[in-house]
């Protein structure tokens, strides 16, 4: 199966691409969104993602030593996955910028199921 893969909005990877350079940018959407592409939810339960609760979950990106990324992506339709947010962990790994990413990204759900 083929994943559809979209963003919520424009702004879903804004963070993302302040935050890496274009080298680690390609390697984020041509490695990690072309395995989520492919895997879709059979990822979970692997390194590579995990669910986070509410219809939310994260994929992993890692590239040692200098890229650690997490992209939070939420399940629309059967196969169609959609990108709600995303951060660079390895610049910022507090405990406080993760609930923040988290938390932005569970409001961008409730837009897209109307709930805002």
């Amino acid at each position: 199966m083929c994943w559809t893969i979209e963003l919520a909005d424009s702004a879903s990877l804004d963070s993302l691409r302040r935050d890496l350079s274009d080298v680690q940018l390609r390697f984020v959407t041509g490695v990690g969104l072309e395995r989520l592409k492919i895997r879709g939810l059979d990822l979970l339960g692997t390194n590579h993602a995990k669910a986070l609760s509410g219809g939310l979950y994260e994929l992993r990106v890692r590239r040692d030593p200098e890229l650690l990324v997490r992209i939070f992506f939420t399940l629309i339709h059967p196969s169609r996955l959609v990108i709600v947010g995303g951060y660079n962990k390895k610049r910022d790994p507090s405990e406080l910028r993760q609930r923040r990413e988290i938390k932005a990204a569970r409001k961008v759900i409730d837009q897209l199921q109307g709930r805002s």
